[in-house]
């Protein structure tokens, strides 16, 4: 097992190289490469490197499949970028990195590699890119553990999900819902919605890589077969389906799918905050503050990618449009204010989801953990704003404050 090392001119060559091998390292076994994430960030070097070794991996005819997965020690998910550093980036450094981001979307979810499509199976707290990830490969397998969150508006910073093709696209609002109020999708609520191909119990993870490594012989499938069924087959046999839900509970998105669409389902960001200041349960209330203390500019720019996304046919240029929009958001006051607490919000979500797997506790729990953790983070994030000056402040007092000439900037910066 080895990590890639790249090739690279500049001084801090060593250097990064000694970050991608504490980041991930790669496995041929069988007929599957197996791409095993150390680090919970996607950071350029790394999402190069990837990149780059499934490209030359995909040239190999033996190989069948490329499995994107955690640490067999239990997951602790994927944050996306690490937005502190992409606040103190420049506008050339930020742009490489989401071009990055959205070369790895395309490498996972390009239409040309059916004969060594990309499985994407992790548990644990993905944020930001890491849904991307996710979303764009054409297999996802989660588990009992998985949580899909996107809790950048809370923190004046961009979902930078790009995925917004997809979950603009999902119905009653919950799109928009989770891109707009921080809420998370358990894995069942996923594979529900369509987002997710196939659900297991988490350990039963290392089976995957097992299953996909036997491959396929030459002829297993007819020539006007489906290319990728043989994968989902192999899939399905070696899942373990965790215990089936009769219902959804409130500890679930879903559960309050007929509240989401009355009014995240609206078609303006201010009808949205009317129709959750004219509700009348506990679900309205907390969504409408969650709202309020979030970025009203973060907020105006998610809702306006939402829209650009569902108007664009292709998701890979819906992809690249998000990541360009991403990349410009970065220069924003309310971005460099909220970024340090994000990371300290995703950090927490993944440790105390950690934490409960390894105690074993009941299922129910575990849904509350991302909540609980994001509640806790948002705590601290207002605590320290009021003993500091300098803590988060966000620029626009509303969204109707929000110039629609700058939200328009931002979501087009290449016009």
């Amino acid at each position: 097992m080895s990590a890639r090392s790249m090739r690279l001119r500049s001084p801090q060559a060593a250097a990064a190289a000694e970050m991608i091998r504490d980041s991930y390292f790669s496995m041929h076994h069988g007929s599957t490469l197996v791409l095993s994430l150390i680090n919970p960030l996607l950071k350029r070097p790394r999402v190069m490197s990837i990149c780059s070794e499934m490209a030359d991996a995909r040239l190999e005819r033996q190989l069948q499949s490329v499995l994107l997965m955690g640490m067999e020690d239990g997951g602790f998910g994927l944050s996306g970028s690490n937005m502190v550093d992409v606040a103190r980036m420049d506008a050339d450094g930020r742009g490489k990195h989401y071009q990055e981001l959205s070369n790895l979307m395309s490498a996972l979810g390009d239409d040309r590699s059916r004969s060594a499509p990309a499985v994407v199976a992790l548990d644990g707290v993905l944020c930001g890119s890491a849904v991307g990830a996710a979303l764009h490969a054409p297999f996802f397998v989660a588990t009992e553990n998985t949580r899909l969150w996107l809790p950048g508006p809370a923190f004046g910073c961009p979902g930078e999900s790009l995925a917004l093709h997809r979950l603009s696209r999902l119905p009653h609002g919950i799109g928009s819902y989770l891109a707009l109020a921080g809420a998370s999708l358990s894995g069942a609520e996923c594979v529900s919605l369509g987002l997710a191909t196939h659900l297991t119990e988490s350990h039963a993870l290392p089976r995957l890589a097992d299953a996909l490594a036997e491959g396929f012989p030459a002829d297993a499938i007819p020539a006007s077969g489906d290319p990728l069924g043989r994968v989902s087959r192999r899939l399905l046999d070696a899942c373990v389906d965790p215990p089936r839900l009769t219902a959804w509970g409130p500890e679930h998105a879903l559960f309050y799918a007929a509240q989401i669409e009355e009014t995240f389902g609206r078609d303006t960001l201010p009808e949205i905050l009317a129709a959750l200041e004219a509700g009348t349960s506990d679900w309205h209330a907390a969504a409408l503050d969650t709202l309020r203390a979030s970025s009203p500019l973060a907020l105006c720019l998610t809702f306006a990618q939402l829209r650009a996304a569902h108007a664009t046919p292709g998701w890979a240029d819906a992809a690249r449009a998000e990541a360009e929009s991403c990349a410009a958001a970065g220069t924003t006051a309310d971005c460099g204010a909220g970024a340090s607490s994000l990371q300290k919000a995703k950090a927490a979500a993944r440790n105390d989801l950690k934490a409960h797997a390894s105690r074993g506790r009941n299922r129910k729990d575990a849904a509350e953990l991302a909540r609980r953790a994001r509640a806790s983070a948002t705590a601290r994030a207002a605590a320290e704003e009021e003993a500091s000056a300098d803590g988060p402040v966000w620029e626009h007092a509303s969204v109707e404050a929000v110039p629609a000439e700058l939200v328009e900037r931002l979501v087009r910066p290449m016009g």
